[in-house]
């Protein structure tokens, strides 16, 4: 007996040591293929372009049914409700890309709505200005002056920084919804301030993964965790000084936020 409960005792100390590391293996390893994922939607993102003289994909939103989805665009819909990858196949990168598995990273295991038995079908969306349109009568416009100051790309030859421009990255369970990843401007769009409309995901190591225009992908990690939406598509206020951090941090990685430091002489990240 007293044999037995040490050989139980070893087990259990060689398992509380294995299991941890187990467990990270694990995580690292669903991140290596979310970063894949997100290498697979830029390479087609860039063939889209390379295939239209320069014109990029972006999406053109509409708010139909009591919520944002993508009427056109690289994909179409809004993923909470997706009960197919339909609106995946109907998206102008599937020609590029042809694998739904590729939309969706591998540590997300949110449902949709109504269907706790089926997982979403996508957890990355595009930056929002990156050639986004609204339909026309939809609840909110995009600011004429934002597109008249060029603060929404249409091609990739006016560029400002390809690689510090984020393209996809992975945005949170709580948030997502159409194709595009937007932040909430609640004062000039040249001097803020700024809250969150879509919010970041944190499934990698508290943070994420994000593909940049020159090509390359990187993962980042947030300085405040965890962040939470007051509702769903509800513009949400930061929360501290360090939550504020974590949005600069994505501004400044925008189409958007580099016309914005070109406009008031601040240095590219």
């Amino acid at each position: 007996m007293i044999e037995l409960l040490v050989v139980i005792a070893i087990i259990a100390i060689l398992a509380a040591l294995l299991l941890p590391a187990l467990s990270r293996g694990k995580a690292a390893a669903q991140s290596t293929v979310c970063k894949n994922n997100l290498k697979q939607l830029q390479i087609g993102w860039q063939l889209y372009a390379d295939d239209n003289n320069g014109h990029i994909v972006g999406d053109v939103e509409a708010y139909l049914s009591g919520y944002w989805q993508n009427a056109d665009g690289w994909v179409l819909g809004n993923t909470q409700f997706d009960q197919t990858d339909e609106n995946l196949r109907a998206g102008k990168l599937w020609k590029y890309t042809g694998a739904t598995p590729l939309y969706r990273c591998p540590s997300d295991r949110s449902t949709v709505r109504g269907r706790s038995d089926l997982l979403r079908f996508r957890s990355y969306s595009l930056e929002f200005t990156l050639n986004v349109t609204i339909v026309p009568g939809s609840a909110n416009g995009i600011d004429p002056n934002l597109v008249q100051a060029g603060a929404v790309l249409f091609s990739e030859f006016n560029a400002l920084a390809p690689a510090s421009n984020y393209c996809f990255l992975d945005e949170s369970e709580q948030s997502i919804g159409d194709g595009a990843f937007g932040l909430a401007d609640v004062g000039s769009w040249l001097y803020g301030p700024w809250g969150w409309w879509n919010l970041p995901g944190e499934r990698h190591g508290r943070g994420a993964n994000l593909s940049f225009l020159d090509g390359h992908v990187a993962s980042h990690r947030w300085l405040y965790t965890p962040k939470r939406m007051l509702g769903y598509q509800a513009s949400t206020p930061i929360a501290n000084n360090l939550d504020n951090q974590d949005l600069m941090w994505l501004l400044d990685r925008s189409h958007e936020g580099q016309l914005r430091e070109k406009i008031l002489g601040l240095p590219f990240p």
